[in-house]
């Protein structure tokens, strides 16, 4: 039995184990996918000065384990380690692997998805949670009116 190219490259796309885009209307999807670009390639060239978006974890002074997402500039990008050294507005600097890189802007704005997660602060992760951006929330904290 003969498989559709459609079929074939649904095939090898889903055994990469990434998402993937499904197109009914055009067969000829393979050629296509040759020119976009991944967002480990804008990771991998970004540029000393450009502005990129990061996801930083921590523990706070009671012992919770928290992330946050932020931004900050590229002052170094060292390929060899797959890391940056980012410096960010109020002057910290951090070493950023490539694998917690959110966004690299190489526009005006930031996508409202990204946007709002660096809004949104710090966020409390259970322990053992995987940290992906669409699943975080932010947790509901009650106040004492001595807290405030």
């Amino acid at each position: 039995m003969k498989m559709s190219r459609l079929h074939e490259y649904l095939l090898q796309e889903k055994a990469k184990k990434e998402a993937f885009l499904i197109s009914n209307e055009n067969e000829n999807t393979n050629s296509s996918q040759g020119n976009k670009k991944r967002k480990y390639d804008y990771v991998v060239n970004a540029k000393p000065d450009t502005i990129i978006v990061f996801r930083l974890n921590f523990k706070s002074k009671r012992d919770v384990s928290l992330t946050k997402t932020i931004s900050g500039k590229i002052l170094n990008n060292d390929c060899e380690n797959e890391m940056f050294t980012v410096e960010t507005k109020n002057g910290l600097q951090y070493g950023v692997p490539y694998d917690v890189v959110v966004w690299v802007k190489t526009g005006d704005k930031f996508p409202r998805g990204v946007y709002d997660e660096m809004k949104r602060g710090a966020v409390e992760v259970a322990e053992g949670q995987d940290l992906e951006l669409s699943e975080l929330e932010a947790p509901e904290v009650e106040y004492d009116s001595e807290d405030i």
